[in-house]
């Protein structure tokens, strides 16, 4: 079985329609979708946002489902000019900012299954996704200036930044089963972010009288969240063509 753990419904949910799942399974932490794409067993998990949300909910997927294969799929934030909106990162090494500065590091990192980056790499070749190979860092919070971009790519080098898979990567080491961690591009490095964090729920949801709050105060935020808005569909469209495309693959293989 193929789990896919993404954190927004607006990450798995194209997914969810284009695989024809119909089969959800609703937990407390979490909600899932079960069902068959391309002959293998797929498992398309929404996690919420954050550590304690990927690991509680990695934690119950791997105990109740006989998975093989684990994936970490969403939107992310460039730390790199090179890198567009709808980009695709293939992130071969995982690190985790707990704070701010070298001294809020942690000293282990994780890395994706050599095997499967490569299919990921192969899968994307034969779309028209413009793909990198590279690396990201999982931090506590939103991360909304540039100036934040900055430091986290001076301080571990990698190529984007998001909130969730350096814990779901290491839960599947602890348990030895492969994983890769698959992400597009839904902000750059030049890229404000208002105070998403404090906007929305776990889940995603906005929390709407923070936010117009906010706005009240802040009169050109709508139009911005505008411009997010589009990027992340954007980022969408990349990332379900990729999960398909990767899928697809690893059950080419597994035929052969």
């Amino acid at each position: 079985m193929i789990a896919i753990l993404g954190a927004l419904k607006e990450e798995v949910s194209d997914l969810r329609r284009q695989m024809g799942f119909g089969q959800v399974l609703t937990e407390p932490a979490c909600r899932l979708y079960r069902g068959e794409y391309r002959r293998r067993d797929v498992l398309l998990v929404q996690t919420g946002m954050g550590r304690e949300r990927a690991e509680t909910a990695t934690k119950l997927v791997l105990e109740r489902y006989p998975v093989t294969v684990l994936v970490s799929l969403g939107f992310a934030g460039a730390l790199t000019e090179d890198l567009k909106v709808a980009d695709v990162v293939v992130c071969s090494a995982l690190f985790c900012a707990e704070g701010r500065g070298q001294g809020a590091t942690r000293p282990i990192s994780y890395s994706s299954d050599d095997g499967l980056v490569r299919h990921a790499t192969e899968a994307l070749e034969g779309t028209a996704v413009r793909f990198w190979l590279g690396s990201g860092v999982t931090v506590p919070q939103v991360i909304s200036t540039p100036e934040e971009r900055q430091e986290l790519c001076q301080a571990f080098g990698a190529h984007i930044v998001e909130m969730e898979s350096y814990w779901i990567a290491r839960m599947a080491s602890d348990r030895r089963i492969p994983f890769v961690e698959i992400r597009s591009i839904s902000d750059t490095p030049r890229d404000s972010l208002p105070p998403l964090g404090q906007m929305m729920t776990a889940n995603g949801r906005m929390r709407w009288k923070e936010a117009l709050a906010y706005f009240l105060h802040h009169p050109g935020l709508p139009k911005a969240l505008l411009g997010l808005a589009w990027n992340a569909r954007q980022a969408r469209k990349s990332l379900t063509v990729s999960i398909l495309s990767f899928v697809t693959h690893v059950g080419d293989i597994g035929e052969r």
